[in-house]
């Protein structure tokens, strides 16, 4: 759940909101829907945000019935799908979709997902990380060819160009594909070592775990950094993370984030990708290597020590890691970054646990933990580690 920008949406600043009704109370009827405030009102991680609190125990002032909905509806199902686009075989005009990097967790998936569903004449642009760090008027080009040709029949060329149009940070260019993901992408496994290391070579078999305590006030996280690379390499696509762990509780809340680190340290953020571990069922069927696809029907407690795989889908990126940069895992409970501008602060601000933990990354030949990244140019010859500062294996 992210809050804050929650919060905005359903907001009276954001929604002008002069009469409503709650979903929930209709489906359940008022002995039930008075249990499921309670049993919201007993999750002490809905109650550390006074906002949520307010809408529960006050569920008919004006602008809380949407919040109250939201928090009632946590796992997929009619609810959701009246408010989703599902069946994209009704959609039948020409769609130009796209975003922004910078939006990850909201409007960047809607993009990709309509992409690969569509089955009409499509376009696609993903633009720079800030769309406005440049005249937004620049796009209205675009789009009077896009009308011109489908609403005029005026032969604009727009049809004949590359139908994917992708912004590729760190070259500060565009790439132009045919299909998304990018067609001739290799998807290479980078394994999660001891003391921090990520690299294509797989783990050995006596290989020890890492640990990190989470609490809310003391929120640490694991990194895992590849060696400098020897040659520019260019990332651009989805991004899947397969993570053997365990935690000391029934929940564990993952939040992977991937940065670009130059030879100085300093560090870029590209992407996130964000998975309850109860919810860390995959649907075989809906799944890709690169995307597994949670349903979010059936939330499973955890076992305490017990170990899991977690298939983590994360949001895809385009970046060029220049040569002599690294390329950063950072796995943590919480995503509690300084944001660096306003905007940022939308990017955080999810729900976080309260409930304190230890949580324990595996990664030796039985359980290998890797990133699924997708390498769409340089290191042909798959030298990523080769010349690398760092030690694959560090002697005791």
């Amino acid at each position: 759940m992210n809050t804050v920008f929650f919060n905005f949406l359903l907001s009276l600043r954001a929604l002008d909101l002069n009469a409503q009704e709650i979903v929930a109370r209709g489906e359940l009827g008022d002995e039930a829907f008075e249990e499921a405030i309670a049993r919201a009102l007993a999750d002490s991680d809905i109650c550390a945000n006074p906002e949520f609190v307010d809408a529960l125990t006050n569920p008919d002032r004006l602008g809380n019935g949407s919040r109250v909905d939201v928090l009632l509806h946590p796992t997929d199902g009619p609810y959701w799908w009246q408010r989703s686009v599902v069946d994209y075989d009704a959609i039948t005009i020409p769609a130009y979709v796209g975003a922004g990097w910078y939006t990850y967790y909201l409007h960047l998936p809607g993009a990709f997902r309509s992409w690969a569903n569509l089955k009409v004449p499509k376009k696609m642009v993903i633009g720079p990380p800030i769309p406005f760090d440049r005249p937004f008027y620049q796009y209205h080009w675009e789009i009077l060819r896009w009308y011109d040709h489908w609403l005029k029949g005026i032969d604009t060329g727009i049809m004949d160009e590359p139908a994917v149009k992708i912004w590729v940070m760190g070259a500060n260019e565009w790439k132009f594909a045919t299909d998304w993901p990018v067609p001739g992408t290799r998807y290479i496994p980078f394994f999660l070592h001891h003391d921090g290391l990520l690299c294509e070579i797989e783990p050995w078999p006596d290989a020890p775990s890492d640990s990190f305590d989470y609490s809310p006030s003391k929120r640490e996280s694991l990194k895992y950094l590849s060696p400098p690379l020897v040659e520019n390499t260019e990332v651009v696509g989805p991004i899947a993370l397969y993570l053997y762990a365990s935690a000391r509780t029934t929940e564990a809340n993952f939040f992977i984030s991937l940065w670009d680190v130059d030879p100085e340290g300093n560090e870029a953020f590209l992407t996130r990708g964000w998975l309850k571990g109860s919810h860390r069922e995959v649907d075989p069927q809906r799944s890709k290597p690169w995307q597994p696809f949670h349903p979010h029907t059936n939330p499973q407690p955890l076992i305490p020590g017990q170990v899991y795989q977690f298939a983590i889908e994360v949001m895809p990126t385009a970046n060029l890691f220049k040569r002599g940069h690294r390329i950063c895992l950072k796995i943590s409970c919480a995503d509690d970054e300084q944001p660096k501008t306003p905007r940022e602060t939308f990017h955080l601000g999810h729900l976080w646990s309260q409930t304190p933990t230890t949580v324990t990354i595996y990664h030796d030949a039985d359980r290998p933990s890797y990133v699924l990244l997708p390498i769409t140019g340089g290191n042909i010859m798959g030298t990523y580690l080769s010349g690398g500062e760092l030690s694959v294996r560090k002697e005791a």
